[in-house]
């Protein structure tokens, strides 16, 4: 075994315990609804599930995968907890205080996490992969916004990441229609996945990816209505359910919000006019060269667009974008520079608004206007500054 992979064994080890660690420390509220969502699934059963009523919470919102995932999560949640209470009933020497830790608030959100870790843990080694480097596997995998995301907050938006990568790196449709199947925002990924797959593996075995990408669409839909492009369309049109100009996102609109929630009626086509010239803009300068590294630099372009651009933006949709920034710093300490101030101002947006662990300096400071001015006029300067670069990089 080499040096390097004896490293990478111990950055592995390392990243998933300080995952399984803090997993069961606190969690975001919006796992109350994966949670009810999947409990009521498995109580009553799958069919028509989109449209079902679930008390306390809104209908679901991800697609099939992430349904899967969550009711798989609460499966083995029950089993767990069914198996202890059966050891301690059985077994006088089964230690009790096992069935107390379990009774705790934290516990059955934990669940709820394990893709995700794995889906970090993987988006780390394929970042080892295409990079041969430890430390750029080690940059994301030890990110503090990185986990403080997935593992403490309990959100999935690194999952699809992670089978973006997947198709990027092999060109594999069924990875690539996985990622569509987790969260529809991915769809944005798709001009470039297509693009690349018509250059690697040519326009025939293309059709044939496409025909396999609707073929699982249409039988992972089906587990949960009967109507699977009608309640994709409904879904994507739904998104998280934000009519505000801004939901906490340190991006341009907060010189107009001010974090307020203001309805975005006046502002929602502007930003989606400016948004799709953008992605015009990019995809033009992607098609004259379409390989690999200019597949990074259009994921990234795009998904922080839509991120700075549009309304409506959450503090964690800035998320996805971080991995493929990574690796455009690969062998350029400048864009490494970009990504580490982008991971700082990053992980201070999700910060804010939910202030764990309490930090009473901070919360001082970031509950001031113009320090949210700041650090969103940086974040948005560091997206100018790439897009500059990209828009001026030779085409090679």
């Amino acid at each position: 075994m080499t040096k390097r992979t004896k490293i990478l064994i111990s950055l592995i080890l390392v990243s998933l315990i300080l995952r399984i660690f803090l997993s069961f420390q606190v969690y975001s509220g919006d796992l109350n609804n994966h949670m009810a969502w999947a409990s009521q699934i498995l109580n009553r059963g799958a069919q028509n599930a989109y449209y079902q009523e679930y008390p306390g919470v809104m209908m679901p919102t991800y697609p099939p995968v992430s349904l899967l995932n969550f009711i798989s999560s609460e499966w083995l949640y029950r089993q767990t907890i069914s198996s202890a209470n059966y050891l301690n009933k059985s077994f006088s020497l089964f230690p009790s205080k096992i069935i107390w830790a379990m009774e705790d608030s934290d516990f059955r959100p934990a669940f709820y996490k394990i893709l995700n870790i794995v889906c970090d843990i993987g988006i780390g080694l394929l970042i080892f992969k295409i990079t041969r480097s430890n430390l750029m596997s080690g940059l994301f995998l030890l990110n503090p916004a990185v986990w403080y995301l997935s593992t403490l907050w309990g959100q999935i938006d690194y999952v699809p990441i992670f089978f973006i990568l997947l198709a990027y790196t092999y060109t594999s449709h069924l990875s690539f229609v996985l990622a569509l199947l987790t969260k529809q925002t991915t769809i944005v990924f798709t001009p470039i996945f297509l693009l690349l797959s018509f250059k690697k593996i040519g326009f025939k075995k293309t059709l044939l990816g496409l025909l396999l990408q609707v073929s699982i669409f249409i039988i992972l839909y089906s587990i949960f209505t009967a109507n699977p492009v009608t309640t994709y369309l409904d879904r994507l049109n739904t998104g998280s359910g934000s009519i505000w100009i801004n939901d906490n996102a340190f991006n341009p609109w907060v010189f107009v919000s001010q974090m307020r929630k203001i309805p975005d009626t006046q502002y929602r086509l502007v930003s989606i006019i400016i948004f799709a010239f953008i992605v015009i803009t990019i995809l033009n300068k992607y098609i004259k060269n379409i390989n690999l590294k200019n597949a990074y630099w259009s994921s990234f372009l795009i998904s922080a667009a839509a991120f700075f651009i549009m309304t409506r933006m959450h503090e964690r949709y800035f998320a996805p974008a971080l991995p493929f920034l990574l690796l455009l710093s690969y062998k350029n300490k400048k864009i490494l520079s970009v990504y580490i101030l982008a991971s700082i101002i990053h992980l201070l947006n999700l910060y804010h608004w939910w202030w764990y662990p309490n930090l009473p300096q901070l919360f001082l400071m970031m509950s001031k206007t113009s320090s949210l001015y700041f650090l969103s006029s940086i974040f948005t300067l560091l997206f100018i500054y790439m897009t500059y670069v990209y828009i001026k990089k030779p085409v090679i």
